[in-house]
């Protein structure tokens, strides 16, 4: 006979791994307790390496990193939207894709990273934990932003006003690689001379 207790662990575990967004289980003061694979891939951690740190610290908050206290005790940890949001959840309201934006360290660089969060609270082992969901959607908050591209050679103004082709602009930011071509319209005016 089967144990259902370990059929339902090894069920929750393959579906949360299936789930293609970072998703974390954390307590009250937003220390992890379990991640995803999607989590672990996010942060760059091993899902084993994740339990028990803060969010802010796995996730490279700039403040948390800027401060001497933990995540959760700096000047800027009161208004930080993960951790309202968790509140929130924890006080049995569901928040379901909250924009924030928040300053983390990537690379030994500061940049500015956008998330859309989800919260759902539920109670397990008399303990009242949160369902967070982190969908990072920096690329495309940047590529909705106007750009600004020079009306006739078409090379895009980036974020340090250098003009840069709109392939390597795209490519940078993207990860989409071109390859070059001639349309048929281009093609007769280049090449009108050599075609009978």
């Amino acid at each position: 006979m089967k144990d259902n207790r370990f059929c339902a662990e090894s069920l929750l575990r393959v579906v949360m791994d299936a789930v293609p967004m970072p998703l974390f289980v954390v307590d009250a003061d937003i220390r992890i307790l379990d991640a995803n694979l999607a989590g672990a891939q996010m942060v760059g951690d091993p899902p084993e390496t994740l339990f028990k740190r803060l969010c802010g610290k796995v996730l490279h908050c700039i403040h948390e990193r800027e401060s001497i206290q933990d995540c959760g005790h700096t000047k800027f940890c009161p208004d930080c939207i993960i951790r309202k949001s968790v509140k929130e959840a924890l006080e049995g309201n569901h928040v379901v894709r909250r924009q924030t934006e928040m300053q983390v360290k990537k690379d030994g660089q500061a940049r500015n990273a956008h998330f859309f969060i989800t919260a759902a609270p539920f109670h397990h082992n008399d303990a009242f934990l949160t369902v967070l969901i982190l969908e990072d959607v920096t690329e495309l908050n940047e590529m909705k932003q106007i750009l600004p591209i020079c009306s006739r050679c078409k090379k895009i103004r980036n974020d340090e006003h250098y003009w840069e082709s709109v392939e390597l602009y795209l490519l940078k930011h993207t990860g989409l690689k071109f390859s070059h071509g001639v349309c048929p319209e281009c093609s007769h005016k280049m090449y009108s001379n050599f075609q009978d």
